[in-house]
């Protein structure tokens, strides 16, 4: 089994992260691909950011696999929770940048 990497697209040399959303979770993010730009040209800086974001949509899934099994605990706009992931993302790749 491979290990999951950042995506570096040929063409520009920016690193990507991408996760396939689980099937049953499709329906409540209205995607079945997340593809995130990790808005750097260097391998080590992309790998730390990939893990970070991994580890969110790992939260992500959870949360909404939590949603369809009905804990009514559980915010319903996984969406809305996917905003929320975005924006301490966005935070952290400030942080790491040096901003």
């Amino acid at each position: 089994m491979r290990i999951a990497t950042p995506y570096k697209r040929p063409v520009s040399g920016i690193y990507y992260f991408r996760c396939a959303v689980p099937n049953a979770c499709r329906h409540l993010l209205n995607r079945a691909i997340i593809k995130e730009s990790l808005h750097t040209r260097d391998p080590n800086k992309a790998r730390r950011l990939f893990a970070i974001k991994q580890g969110d949509c790992e939260k992500l899934f959870k949360i909404a696999h939590k949603h369809l099994v009905g804990d009514t605990k559980v915010i319903k706009n996984a969406v809305g929770i996917e905003r929320e992931i975005k924006t301490k993302a966005k935070a952290m790749t400030h942080i790491l940048q040096g901003y």
